[in-house]
C-alpha cells in the first residue's frame, strides 16, 4: 500500500463524531459487566478495532493515542450508559479491547496468515517486529517457559476459541437438558474433555471437592433429601461460585459465566434487600423528614435575609407593623425587634396610611358635630331655666 493511498485512508477517520452519531438512538444500553463480558459487545468492539487498525502497533498499549480516542469515541457512539457507570465502563472497555488483542495476535503469529483487517502494511510491520524485535524475543522465551511449568500445567485452558457460556450452550444442546456448571469445567480445563476417565488437575479436582460440599449445604437446606432430585441452576450456579470465591472481582476457572453468576447473585441479593429489610424504609424516612426540615430551615433564613437587606437598604419604619397580640410597643427604633415586624411593600404602606388619615378626618368630623350638637343643646337648657322649677344658677349666661 503507498503512502499516499494509507494518508487517504487514515485522514478521515480522525474526524470527529458527527451530531447523528453522537445523538444515536439505536445505541444499545449496557453496564460494566457486560462490556466485560457480553459476546456481542465485543463483535462490535472487533468491528470497530479491526476497521481501523492503521498502524504496526504489537499490543494496546503501543496503539497511538489519538486512535485509541478514535475507537472509544466510536464507542461511545454504539453505547449507553447511566453517568454513574462512566469510569466503570472506559476501565472494562480498556481491559476488554486488550484482551481480545493479545490472543488475536497470537494466532495470528503462529498461523503466519494475516488477519482481514490488518492492511498489508501493518501485516508486514508486524511480522518484522515479531522476528526481530529482541525485547519481544525475550518476551516471548520467558511466556513459553512460564507456561511449560509445574503450576501453569495445573489448570491449562482446554476450550479452543470459544468462551465457556458457548460450551454450555453446546452441551445444553436443543433439548435443553440440565448441565451442571461442574461438568462444564471439567468440558473446559481437562485435556481429556468429558472423558470421566482423565486426570482432572490438580485445581481443578480442589474446587471439584469444595463444589460438592457446597452442594451438600444447599441440598440441606432446601430439604432434598432424595438423591434423585437435583438442584435447579441458579442454585448450582451458586454453589460453584462459593466454592471458587471471588479473587479481584472475577471467579477462578469460570471467565465470563463467572462474572455473568457473579452479577446475578448481587442483582438478586440486593433486590431482596431493599424488599425485606424494613430498616432501609425507616431510614428513608427519617432521611426524607430531615430534608425537609432542612428546606423549612432555609426557607426561614432566606427569609430573615431579605427583611434585613430590606431593613438596611434605608426603609421607613413605618413600613413595618407590629404584632400588638404578641409583642409590646416598641417605643423607638433602636430597639426594634426585628422578629415582631413584618415588611410592608411601599404600596401597601401608602394605602394604610391612606386609610390611618380617612380615619383620623372621620373622628375629627365626628368630634366637631358632637360638639355643635352640645353646644345647640346648651342654648336651649339656658332659655328653658326661668320657668323651671329648678332655680337658676347664679353663673352669668352670655
Amino acid at each position: 500500500m503507498s503512502n499516499e493511498q494509507s494518508t487517504s485512508r487514515a485522514r478521515p477517520n480522525y474526524a470527529p463524531l458527527t451530531e447523528a452519531e453522537r445523538n444515536n438512538e439505536n445505541a444499545a444500553w449496557v453496564t460494566p459487566q457486560m462490556v466485560e463480558s457480553d459476546q456481542e459487545v465485543l463483535d462490535r468492539i472487533k468491528l470497530i478495532v479491526g476497521g481501523h487498525f492503521l498502524g504496526n502497533w504489537a499490543c494496546y498499549t503501543d496503539v497511538d493515542p489519538k486512535v485509541r480516542e478514535l475507537w472509544w469515541n466510536l464507542f461511545k457512539a454504539q453505547h449507553r450508559w447511566t453517568e454513574a457507570q462512566g469510569a466503570a465502563v472506559l476501565r472494562a472497555y480498556n481491559k476488554r479491547v486488550s484482551t481480545w488483542l493479545v490472543p488475536t495476535f497470537k494466532r495470528a503469529r503462529k498461523s503466519g496468515k494475516k488477519p482481514g483487517w490488518a492492511s498489508d502494511e501493518v501485516w508486514d510491520s508486524l511480522v518484522r517486529h515479531w522476528s526481530l524485535d529482541p525485547k519481544f524475543a525475550q518476551k516471548s522465551a520467558a511466556g513459553k517457559k512460564n507456561r511449560m511449568s509445574e503450576k501453569a500445567m495445573e489448570t491449562q485452558w482446554h476450550g479452543g476459541r470459544k468462551p465457556q457460556s458457548k460450551h454450555r450452550e453446546t452441551m445444553v444442546g436443543p433439548e435443553k437438558k440440565k448441565v451442571s456448571i461442574l461438568k462444564v469445567i471439567k468440558h473446559c480445563w481437562t485435556k481429556g474433555g468429558d472423558n470421566s476417565e482423565a486426570e482432572l488437575p490438580p485445581r481443578i479436582a480442589e474446587l471439584e471437592t469444595k463444589y460438592q460440599a457446597q452442594v451438600g449445604k444447599k441440598r440441606a437446606e432446601l430439604g432434598l433429601t432424595h438423591s434423585d432430585i437435583e438442584l435447579d441452576s441458579d442454585a448450582d450456579d451458586e454453589a460453584m461460585l462459593e466454592a471458587a470465591g471471588v479473587y479481584k472481582g472475577r471467579v477462578p476457572c469460570m471467565g465470563a459465566e463467572g462474572l455473568r453468576i457473579l452479577h446475578n447473585r448481587d442483582g438478586a441479593s440486593s433486590s431482596r434487600s431493599r424488599v425485606e429489610d424494613p430498616r432501609i424504609a425507616q431510614l428513608q424516612r427519617e432521611l426524607e423528614e430531615q430534608r425537609e426540615q432542612g428546606r423549612r430551615t432555609r426557607a426561614r433564613l432566606e427569609a430573615m435575609e431579605q427583611q434585613m437587606n430590606r431593613f438596611n437598604a434605608g426603609y421607613r419604619p413605618e413600613m413595618y407593623i407590629r404584632h400588638p397580640e404578641t409583642t409590646p410597643q416598641v417605643p423607638h427604633m433602636g430597639n426594634m425587634d426585628y422578629n415582631s415586624y413584618q415588611f410592608q411593600t411601599p404600596a401597601a404602606a401608602e394605602e394604610e396610611a391612606a386609610e390611618a388619615a380617612a380615619e383620623e378626618a372621620a373622628e375629627a368630623a365626628a368630634e366637631e358635630a358632637a360638639a355643635e350638637a352640645a353646644e345647640e343643646a346648651g342654648e336651649e337648657t339656658t332659655e328653658e331655666a326661668p320657668d323651671s322649677k329648678t332655680p337658676m344658677s347664679p353663673k352669668r349666661i352670655i
